[in-house]
């Protein structure tokens, strides 16, 4: 692969919006493959319990630019340093669900012109100017939530 040409961001659950789930890389090889070792460990601070209904960690991490978004059983939102795994922010909805505990993936879209309002949450100044959403949780009746929206200011 030419340089500068290797695919840099994972924008949707499967890369693209085909969700092909290929990644342009050449980085890793049949040669290489046995040799990879773990770079680094990001603990989320959720453990899934189940309560007979499931509660597991089911979500494809985004990567824009550098950094990694994850979320966790219980709908908590990550921005991790992608080289270090370092905790850059975190967004806790302080939603529930009596059955069905799993984040099953983000979305992600620039908002460069800020042109559209999103529900704002905590996240740091030097955050990217971007916004991640996640899957709406469910409710004890039932009823689906308002997705959540975590939008850096």
């Amino acid at each position: 692969m030419p340089p500068g040409a290797e695919q840099k961001n994972w924008l949707h659950w499967g890369n693209t919006t085909a969700g092909d789930r290929f990644a342009a890389l050449d980085q890793i090889t049949k040669a290489n493959v046995d040799q990879l070792q773990v770079a680094w460990i990001a603990h989320t601070g959720d453990i899934p319990l189940s309560n007979g209904a499931g509660a597991e960690d089911q979500n494809t991490p985004l990567q824009v630019g550098d950094t990694l978004y994850v979320c966790t059983a219980y709908g908590k939102v990550l921005a991790l340093a992608a080289d270090s795994g370092k905790t850059r922010w975190r967004f806790d909805p302080l939603a529930s669900a009596p059955n069905w505990q799993r984040c099953r993936g983000l979305g992600y879209y620039a908002d460069d012109a800020a042109a559209t309002q999103v529900a704002r949450a905590a996240a740091p100044a030097n955050a990217a100017s971007a916004a991640v959403t996640q899957t709406p949780p469910t409710s004890a009746k039932g009823n689906r939530q308002p997705p959540s929206a975590v939008t850096p200011p």
